[in-house]
């Protein structure tokens, strides 16, 4: 297929689909092929980009920039590279692509996407999150429209480490790691001190506290019930009504 291609053989852009998910080993020859094609075909560009920072290969990232894979546009995952990098709390490539020219403040897909921030602070990339922000990262960035996130939500819903868990009573024994709870409660209270807004524009309901509710992040709860945070927020399409009881 190879020799097709380079002997000028038309391929449809759902094989390369195809080949960049099944046949990873191939990426680097089957890139520099069809590098030609990504400023006619952007998405096979993002997507070949978001491929190769997800596997980590900076070699790749910067050969497909040499042929202009775009840097700053939705891949087939509805991120960008950039967004990939800092989900996957890669601080190199992070560097990267940002002095190659990757938007920091590039819009989340509007169906479950992320902003670099978002993604970072969501997946606990502390040092992707500390670097974003010394670069001019948006606090205040827009959620995508459905499933999304604020950057006090991506805090609320970030996962809570395992390690040095003791336990709390509550109306059951609950296990809670104290150290990673006071760590959030002083990056939620830096970061709306810094204009994180504690509620969404226009009335929309939010997930602050459903999401500290689930983590029995208590700490961070009760701050934000002091700050304003929305108490009426309805359960989402998608959450078990029970999983709101108690603090709609």
């Amino acid at each position: 297929m190879i020799l097709l291609v380079r002997a000028g053989s038309h391929v449809p852009d759902q094989i390369l689909d195809y080949l960049q998910i099944e046949f990873k080993g191939i990426s680097t020859i089957l890139y520099t092929l069809l590098a030609a094609r990504m400023p006619t075909t952007p998405i096979l560009g993002a997507s070949a980009l978001e491929n190769a920072v997800e596997d980590e290969n900076l070699s790749l990232c910067s050969l497909l920039l040499d042929h202009k894979a775009p840097l700053n546009y939705h891949g087939r995952s509805g991120m960008t590279c950039l967004q990939r990098a800092a989900r996957e709390n890669d601080l190199l490539l992070t560097r990267f692509l940002f002095e190659h020219g990757a938007d920091v403040n590039f819009a989340a897909h509007e169906d479950g996407g992320r902003t670099a921030l978002q993604s970072a602070v969501e997946y606990n990339a502390t040092p992707v999150v500390e670097f974003l922000l010394s670069v001019g990262a948006d606090i205040r960035a827009a959620p995508a429209k459905r499933n999304g996130v604020t950057v006090l939500e991506a805090l609320a819903k970030s996962y809570t480490s395992i390690l040095n868990f003791c336990e709390v009573r509550l109306d059951a024994p609950r296990y809670v790691n104290m150290e990673d709870i006071l760590s959030k409660l002083g990056r939620f209270r830096n970061w709306v001190a810094k204009g994180a807004p504690i509620n969404r524009p226009n009335g929309e309901d939010g997930k602050l506290l459903h999401y500290f509710v689930l983590n029995f992040n208590h700490a961070c709860l009760e701050e934000a019930l002091v700050l304003g945070a929305k108490t009426d927020a309805r359960c989402h399409e998608g959450q078990d009504e029970e999983d709101c009881e108690g603090w709609n």
